[in-house]
């Protein structure tokens, strides 16, 4: 069934009617706020659909379209409570109040000591959320080891100018983020940690202005069980206080046909691998432009694939710490040509005979040559 919010005496009203299955509909050309400044709670398997974000910030000019605002900045807009699946959330512009002050986010879900249920199956799509002085998402499992928060997908979206995080996910298994941008969110664009992430054509413009810890970035992947970027854009990379674009500390992470854009190479990272006993990592096809290091591998990281890193400055370099297991072709390509330059492989004075793989790049300091394992044999590879 669709309740029109318009047939009730407020929102709250109707969404207090709906039933599992049902759709709450809020028709555009309006701008609903909850009665409370403690937001409204979803505790049932339902929908609740808008017209669209319309108006500033939505990308698609000031055609028509559904707001939902709070009342207050001390509490979430949307708290979606466990035990519950099946909740769908789309088309709407969630407007924060821009203040200063307070914690309030846009939507959030969260199972915590008291309420340890599991909360599945979320849907959040063709959203824009912005100006909330907490995170535009927060997603949290915060009692209990294991994810309790799981299967949740957020698509065709912007998450702007927040004073937290974009979207900040804990111990969430299955997220998966499509074609969303993330603008000028001050604490950064996205954190995931001890979850399962991929993020598939997402833009990250510029967030992190505020953030100052050794892990800083637009996207930060923290113990995750696996964490996957795909054909993504990583714009502004060294605006503020954040200087790297990806930092992947322990965990698994795949990283790949992605673009690194800074306005200035100093102190730049594209991608930091940090942790011990961090890996495997594979870090394939990217694009570089002002970033001083391409790739950081601290020392701990175990097991990293790198293959054809593209620099289009010219100026980027790979930096691979002593005893980092490489694999592949870690080559950078430059605008005039393939080079084996510029770069730093583990280095040994013979070559290790412990936990070798076909495709481990080393360098020999005995000898002086980069080398190669085949499926037999160490070959040493030429840079001319």
């Amino acid at each position: 069934m669709i309740l029109n919010v318009l047939d009730y005496p407020s929102p709250d009203v109707a969404i207090a009617a709906a039933v599992d299955g049902d759709t709450v509909y809020f028709p555009c050309l309006r701008t609903y706020s909850p009665l409370t400044a403690s937001g409204w709670t979803i505790n049932k398997s339902i929908s609740l659909v808008g017209d669209g974000p319309g108006g500033i910030g939505s990308g698609r000019g000031q055609q028509a379209g559904t707001t939902l605002a709070p009342l207050g900045d001390a509490n979430p807009l949307i708290t979606i409570i466990p035990p519950v699946r099946q909740v769908h959330i789309r088309g709407f512009q969630l407007l924060g109040t821009g203040a200063a002050s307070g914690t309030g986010s846009g939507i959030v879900c969260e199972s915590t000591a008291g309420n340890p249920n599991e909360a599945a199956d979320i849907t959040l799509q063709n959203l824009t959320i912005r100006n909330f002085p907490g995170d535009a998402i927060r997603f949290a499992t915060l009692s209990g080891s294991a994810p309790r928060i799981a299967r949740v997908s957020i698509t065709d979206s912007r998450i702007e100018n927040c004073r937290g995080l974009g979207l900040s996910l804990t111990s969430v298994l299955n997220a998966m983020v499509t074609g969303v941008k993330l603008q000028g969110n001050r604490l950064g664009g996205c954190t995931a940690t001890a979850s399962s992430v991929a993020l598939y054509e997402c833009a990250l413009d510029g967030n992190g202005i505020d953030a100052a810890g050794s892990l800083d970035a637009a996207l930060k992947l923290d113990q995750c069980l696996m964490g996957r970027v795909d054909g993504c854009r990583f714009l502004n990379i060294d605006t503020g206080g954040s200087k790297r674009a990806i930092c992947v500390n322990k965990g698994v992470a795949i990283i790949s046909a992605s673009y690194f854009a800074a306005a200035a190479s100093a102190g730049t990272q594209g991608i930091l691998l940090t942790g011990t006993g961090g890996g495997p990592h594979a870090i394939m096809s990217q694009r570089f432009k002002q970033i001083a290091t391409l790739v950081k591998a601290d020392s701990g990281t175990a097991n990293v694939m790198l293959f054809a890193q593209y620099d289009e400055s010219s100026t980027g370099s790979l930096n691979l710490a002593a005893g980092v297991r490489v694999f592949g072709a870690a080559h950078i390509i430059r605008p005039s040509g393939s080079l084996l330059t510029g770069m730093t492989v583990p280095s040994y004075a013979a070559e290790p005979t412990d936990n070798v793989r076909a495709g481990m790049m080393i360098y020999n300091t005995t000898t002086g040559k980069l080398r190669l394992r085949t499926a037999t044999q160490w070959k040493t590879v030429s840079t001319s």
